[in-house]
């Protein structure tokens, strides 16, 4: 699913980098963010989600809920995900 395909109603959460992301940064968070995005559960059931970079700083992460919804614990993982992201890349995405 890409993020032009999501659905009007689907539930965001915006993270905004502490500076702008490189072209080189850009690609590696696509990268990793595809893989994390591929396998993001929710009590063993598949989210169907996609993520956005815009102004090479804000990250939106969309999740169309009609397929399945967000918990607690996947709703922490996506956290701990921008959180590692941002550690090893030197990015404060709080």
């Amino acid at each position: 699913m890409t993020f032009d395909e999501l659905p009007g109603r689907a539930r965001l959460w915006v993270h905004v980098a502490d500076r702008s992301l490189t072209e080189a940064e850009q690609s590696a968070l696509a990268s990793e963010l595809r893989g994390f995005l591929e396998q993001w559960s929710a009590h063993g059931a598949s989210l169907a989600a996609a993520a956005s970079l815009e102004y090479d700083r804000v990250l939106v992460v969309g999740l169309d809920e009609a397929q399945a919804g967000a918990t607690g614990c996947s709703i922490d993982k996506l956290v701990g995900f921008v959180r590692a992201h941002g550690a090893q890349h030197g990015i404060d995405w709080f």
